[in-house]
């Protein structure tokens, strides 16, 4: 099969992945950066040329989409694009759309009955002492709607610096939410790699000293996990409410039970390859050629 892979980078860990295990089966595998694509369409016809416009990809079978936070909105419509051209893609733009927007995900999975952090979303400062009372207190997490890699992810522990930072984020024309911190969990998560209805690899993350990220681009360590059998459905369970075909599931263990932080639908699996020795992206590549 002829597969693109819309990516930003060609050296991207995942991406190269992704292409050389889809030259085993011999498959074809082109690497696409969303942005460079121009969108075509009139009645019943729609078109995407790469390369500035020269390069037409209408011959091409299945699409899997990595999309980053950066030119987002174009590269979902790149995405649709392919879906109205009728290639198999790997992730809906409307799935992923669905989970880039950290909010409204957490509407999707509450609304399904799946157990989140506390979480508010406010747009002015009146009563934010009543927020934070309502979140449990100081310290509080803040994230901006589209972050990844645990950028635009806050800690804030006191009135005066969360008034700063609201205030900075809003005038910029972002908007940002706030939950509850649980600090029995020391910052670690677990990341849970979905594929169909199965799971393919899981790591506990654990930031490093004076981090509560625990982010592996922010410096923190992979260690092996054993998931219990509630925490498996959870994943998969958000992946398949949210409209998913793959996804990375972040979870926490907390008091409260465990909790799903957020849903990633173009999730990287650099450190899950390393930590489980498992071949993800050969099984990324087989599921998306097999459909």
């Amino acid at each position: 099969m002829k597969i693109i892979i819309l990516s930003r980078s060609a050296n991207y860990y995942s991406t190269k992945r992704l292409v050389q295990e889809a030259k085993h089966p011999r498959h074809q595998a082109l690497v696409i950066d969303p942005l460079d694509c121009h969108l075509s369409v009139k009645e019943g016809v729609f078109a995407v040329y790469a390369l500035s416009g020269k390069f037409d990809l209408s011959g091409f079978d299945v699409v899997i989409p990595r999309l980053g936070i950066i030119g987002v909105d174009y590269g979902l419509l790149v995405v649709r694009q392919f879906e109205l051209m009728e290639n198999y893609v790997l992730n809906s733009s409307q799935s992923l759309s669905n989970a880039k927007n950290k909010f409204f995900a957490l509407q999707v999975l509450a609304k399904a009955g799946l157990p989140i952090p506390q979480t508010m979303m406010v747009h002015n400062l009146q009563n934010i002492k009543e927020v934070v009372k309502k979140l449990g207190g100081l310290p509080v997490v803040l994230k901006l709607f589209r972050g990844s890699q645990g950028k635009g992810v806050i800690l804030s522990e006191n009135l005066s610096s969360l008034e700063s930072i609201l205030t900075a984020v809003w005038a910029i024309g972002y908007d940002i939410i706030l939950q509850k911190y649980y600090p029995e969990t020391r910052g670690e998560d677990i990341r849970i790699l979905v594929l169909g209805d199965k799971i393919i690899g899981a790591m506990r993350r654990i930031p490093k000293k004076g981090e509560f990220r625990s982010n592996i681009h922010q410096g923190g360590k992979m260690k092996k996990v054993n998931l219990s059998h509630e925490e498996k459905d959870l994943a998969i369970r958000a992946v398949r409410v949210l409209g998913l075909n793959l996804a990375g599931v972040d979870i926490m263990r907390t008091s409260k039970g465990t909790l799903i932080l957020e849903v990633n639908g173009s999730p990287g699996f650099e450190g899950l390859e390393k930590i489980t020795g498992a071949n993800i992206a050969r099984q990324i590549i087989d599921f998306a050629t097999s459909v």
